[in-house]
């Protein structure tokens, strides 16, 4: 495993979690992109579409940052679609 993907990886959980949680904490999604958020989610889809066609499904630390990462985006969309008083108008 490489280092660098590695500390990646924890950044980018890191700043995900800190935009659930500053949506959370202000009760708002002031400033926040929903078609971002969006694109993201679609991004992260056909990124890791490879692991539902393959056999074997490599490491479980790979396998568990996909769905992390895809269960917090489309969390985040939920948040901002369809939660009160958090969704958009």
């Amino acid at each position: 495993m490489d280092l660098f993907q590695l500390i990646g990886d924890f950044l980018h959980l890191i700043a995900v979690l800190m935009l659930l949680l500053k949506i959370l904490a202000n009760k708002n999604v002031i400033g926040i992109s929903y078609r971002t958020q969006e694109i993201y989610l679609v991004v992260f889809l056909t990124r890791y579409s490879d692991m539902l066609l393959e056999a074997r499904w490599g490491s479980l630390y790979f396998n568990c940052m996909r769905f992390i990462f895809v269960g917090i985006t489309a969390y985040t969309i939920y948040v901002m679609r369809f939660k009160r008083p958090y969704k958009l108008v």
